[in-house]
């Protein structure tokens, strides 16, 4: 006997008040700040509701501010608590940024805040209860320019902060925070050269050992990868430069569930005639820092991708922009790579007809589907975005669920699902073990 698959078209999530399914999907946005909004890290908390952190500036009046948003599970706004600064920006990092402190004692992050009249920009963390109120916001004040782009919590509950330091007219080097919860500075240290060295991820690979994702930057254009593996004291164990034609629009790197690296980067080449330059490329790199597969993810549109995650089904998820459609403006973009690097679907999203769309965090929630946050033009001029999707990434249900049969059938057969279909459709089929051949 033969296994096949099956496939159950269905998307629902479950109502625990009523014990009904229902599906759940929306497109909406928030003026969560008063301000030109970005929204940078979502969270699921224990009763499916989110939480999101936000920044933003007002560009007439110089004030910046930061937002930790609540929303319940349909996307409606429950709270929302804006935090106004002294400097005239804020800096929330990049993606994935807001951290849940251990046993769900409120929340954390890492980043930055400039003064755009002086140029002065230092680091910052500032602390959350679970109501979002703030228990402290710690400055690290020096005499560079300096700016946080990823955090995360250690096994041990420090926080590493990653991102770069140095004179504000002059290069800069990778910068590494060690930190306590109660915002207390362990230590700091910088990695780079005469070139400007640039930090944008960090994750703690095991016990005692973090992995930075940096780039090397050479001439202001050109442009290299650089993984720094380091002990518990920031001392470096390993390193690599990428001297491949890359061009690193920035780099991330994440855990994979079998203790391997991915990077997200993009390559500084047109692969067919037509495309765009820099087309966006994911990596799976075992931890000596070989290639195990690349993914390319060309297309005639500008890409950018902001975070990359793999999932418990070993399937990996990215989110980030396309640009060069028509309009010619950017829409937000998600994509689906089994664990081998290819591409199972991608979507790309534009709110109502707004000229700026960026998809900038996600989180897998609990029916399987995803919940986004990013930035678009709302009514209200940049607002924070909240999408919800659902496991096949679509606005409209398109979710499958999938199981396996055992048959003894040597026909061949042909399936598609779902059917009729959208913007995609998947293709079931049985092909004997003699080997028939069979076309679509």
């Amino acid at each position: 006997m033969k296994a096949c698959h099956w496939v159950i078209a269905c998307a629902f999530i479950f109502n625990s008040s009523s014990g009904v399914a229902q599906a759940v999907y929306f497109d909406k946005t928030f003026n969560v700040g008063n301000n030109q909004e970005v929204g940078w890290s979502v969270l699921i908390l224990p009763d499916s509701s989110y939480i999101t952190l936000s920044n933003g500036a007002d560009f007439f009046s110089g004030d910046g501010s930061y937002s930790l948003s609540f929303f319940s599970f349909e996307g409606n706004i429950v709270d929302n608590k804006i935090y106004k600064t002294n400097f005239s920006f804020p800096y929330v990092g990049f993606c994935n940024t807001l951290l849940t402190l251990p046993d769900s004692n409120g929340y954390i992050f890492a980043g930055s805040i400039e003064d755009n009249a002086t140029g002065d920009s230092d680091n910052i963390l500032v602390k959350f209860n679970n109501s979002g109120d703030t228990i402290f916001v710690k400055e690290y004040a020096s005499t560079d320019y300096e700016a946080l782009y990823g955090d995360v919590l250690t096994h041990d509950d420090y926080i590493l902060g990653i991102g770069f330091k140095g004179p504000y007219s002059e290069s800069k080097d990778v910068l590494l925070m060690k930190l306590d919860t109660n915002g207390n500075l362990i230590w700091q240290k910088t990695y780079g050269g005469t070139e400007t060295d640039l930090g944008y991820s960090i994750f703690e690979f095991k016990p005692f050992e973090y992995v930075i994702g940096g780039v090397k930057i050479f001439n202001g254009t050109n442009a290299n990868p650089w993984i720094i593996v380091t002990d518990s004291s920031g001392t470096i164990i390993k390193e690599k430069e990428f001297l491949e034609p890359f061009y690193s629009c920035a780099i991330f790197l994440y855990l994979t569930l079998d203790n391997k690296y991915l990077m997200s980067t993009c390559v500084d080449t047109v692969i067919n005639p037509g495309d765009f330059d820099r087309p966006a490329c994911i990596l799976k790199l075992d931890t000596n820092f070989n290639v195990i597969w690349k993914a390319i993810l060309n297309d005639h549109l500008n890409n950018g991708l902001y975070i990359i995650k793999q999932l418990a089904d070993s399937s990996i998820i990215f989110t980030g922009f396309q640009e060069g459609g028509n309009p010619n403006a950017p829409e937000g973009w998600i994509g689906k790579l089994d664990k081998n690097g290819n591409k199972l679907w991608e979507h790309q999203y534009r709110h109502d007809n707004s000229l700026a769309n960026y998809f900038s965090d996600f989180e897998q929630t609990t029916d399987g589907g995803f919940i986004i946050t990013g930035s678009t033009y709302g009514p209200t001029g940049q607002d924070m975005w909240l999408v919800k999707l659902d496991s096949m990434g679509c606005l409209e249900p398109c979710a499958t669920n999938t199981g396996t049969f055992e048959t003894t059938d040597n026909t061949i057969s042909l399936q598609c699902y779902p059917n009729p279909a959208r913007s995609q459709t998947s293709v079931l089929y049985n092909i004997p073990e003699s080997g028939s051949e069979a076309s679509i």
